[in-house]
């Protein structure tokens, strides 16, 4: 099992330390604390969530639909989630040509 330094994550993934505690406070992801460190680390699976949750953050899903989407086992949350997103962008695509 290959560990990442939060500082190198942080880093490599272009976001700050105190969002990958939030999304830790969250429960979305799990750090590991090695005996006598000071440093959290991550793992391969909790890198490539929070690689996931960067993609859905960037689409603007909320943190609640995001834990709600990794509690559930069932895509229809994750479907549910992306047409909302959508149906909100058409929204704010009608306001931005009507206010043109």
């Amino acid at each position: 099992m290959e560990l990442m330094k939060t500082t190198d994550l942080t880093s490599q993934l272009g976001i700050s330390s105190r969002t990958l505690r939030y999304y830790e406070q969250m429960g979305l992801i799990q750090s590991i604390r090695m005996q006598f460190e000071k440093y959290r680390f991550y793992d391969n699976e909790n890198v490539e969530r929070i690689k996931q949750i960067i993609v859905l953050r960037k689409m603007q899903i909320p943190i609640k639909d995001i834990i709600r989407i990794y509690e559930s086992r069932d895509m229809t949350v994750l479907v549910e989630s992306f047409v909302t997103r959508i149906n909100s962008i058409d929204q704010e695509i009608f306001a931005l040509k009507e206010l043109k």
